[in-house]
């Protein structure tokens, strides 16, 4: 049985999937997370896990105060 997906897993992948596509292209900073909370109709607590996964596939450097900045794919 497959458990469905997490909300937070959800908007990661398809953060992640416009990053790859290259909609988000590397150097970009990611809206901040109460504009993506409101893109995604979630908590921004939602956004933020879904940019802890970005960060650990690799997707995005966090800054603190500045957010969330889109890696080149190479990197």
């Amino acid at each position: 049985m497959v458990l469905p997906r997490a909300l937070y897993e959800r908007v990661a992948d398809d953060l992640a999937a416009r990053i790859t596509f290259g909609d988000i292209p590397p150097g970009t900073w990611l809206p901040g997370e109460r504009d993506l909370a409101r893109e995604y109709a979630v908590s921004p607590q939602t956004v933020h896990k879904a940019v802890g996964l970005l960060f650990e596939w690799r997707l995005v450097r966090t800054v603190r105060t500045k957010g969330a900045l889109v890696l080149s794919l190479h990197e």
